[in-house]
């Protein structure tokens, strides 16, 4: 981290990369190239890590703890076609930081108070998974896709997420439904935009006589 008022650099997150603050700034969810290795205290500790495989580690700012490891879905980027080592988290915060989106590959294990524990990668499906970072535990998870976008309303009630068939989905957080925006071919939608009152959500669709805008009104949605 960077204290702009003191110009120093503290390291909290040996290892992280594409870290993404809460917009509250009381969470930090970053990736590991390897489960990282935590002291006693669920503090990182500062060890080169092993093997390949990709995690996303959830860390309380304040006390450097580390409250959450699970394989994850990174999103790689396009144009390191030569060496593939730079991976962007595929995860969101919601606008009030009481949320957290994010991308496993399998099936997550909860313990029994609803928090996430392990990861069931052998089902090579990709999951969406919201987590409830007020009550701590996992309300909600779905099918999704590898390549799928996350998007947060700005009052934070709806997620738009494509499912496994790559169609665009919302996730109802009030009243815990999933509301069908596009039946087949969704991965010729793209570009969700919301509102900056989260009242309408817009679409880019690429049709025969080119690109369309779909704008979706959240209130009947919200019926």
């Amino acid at each position: 981290i960077w204290d702009v008022d003191t110009d120093a650099l503290r390291l909290i997150a040996p290892y992280g990369v594409g870290g993404k603050f809460s917009p509250d700034g009381e969470w930090l969810a970053y990736l590991t190239f390897g489960q990282a290795k935590l002291d006693e205290n669920a503090n990182p500790i500062d060890t080169p890590l092993v093997g390949k495989s990709i995690y996303m580690q959830l860390m309380n700012v304040s006390s450097q703890q580390v409250t959450l490891s699970l394989p994850a879905i990174a999103r790689p980027d396009y144009d390191d076609v030569n060496f593939d080592k730079h991976q962007f988290l595929q995860a969101l915060f919601s606008s009030d930081s009481r949320y957290l989106a994010f991308l496993t590959p399998g099936e997550i294990q909860l313990d029994d108070n609803y928090w996430p524990v392990s990861v069931i990668t052998e089902t090579a499906q990709a999951q969406i998974n919201v987590l409830d970072l007020q009550e701590k535990r996992l309300p909600w998870s779905a099918p999704g896709s590898e390549k799928s976008g996350l998007s947060w309303s700005p009052n934070g009630r709806f997620l738009a997420y494509q499912d496994s068939s790559d169609n665009w989905q919302l996730f109802d957080l009030f009243r815990q439904r999933v509301i069908p925006v596009t039946l087949y071919n969704g991965a010729a939608v793209s570009s969700p935009d919301w509102s900056y009152d989260g009242e309408y959500l817009s679409f880019m669709s690429y049709q025969e006589a080119g690109w369309i805008t779909y704008i979706f009104d959240m209130a009947l949605q919200a019926e």
